[in-house]
């Protein structure tokens, strides 16, 4: 299983977010910025996530924070190979 992380301690947009998204798992061109096109990357991954700074995110960025950590917890819930772990 692979080791991912993603820090977004210091993020405080959608934009910042999903750059973060692209490097740290070097998504295809055609990934849509998005929480549903990032459901559909994670899906078929063997791949445990780590999101740092949690709590950072979530005061920056409110009730999308919120929905990136339940499509996170649904897709881990759906998969067999992925995991995350919420920081």
């Amino acid at each position: 299983m692979n080791y991912k992380l993603i820090d977004v301690t210091n993020i405080k947009t959608r934009k910042e977010l999903y750059d973060a998204v692209e490097t740290a798992l070097d998504t295809p061109d055609y990934f849509g910025r998005n929480l549903d096109a990032l459901h559909d990357i994670l899906a078929g991954t063997d791949l445990t996530l780590i999101i740092l700074g949690f709590e950072s995110l979530k005061e920056n960025m409110g009730s999308y924070a919120d929905a990136l950590a339940g499509m996170l917890i649904d897709t881990e819930n759906e998969s067999r190979k992925f995991r995350v772990i919420i920081r």
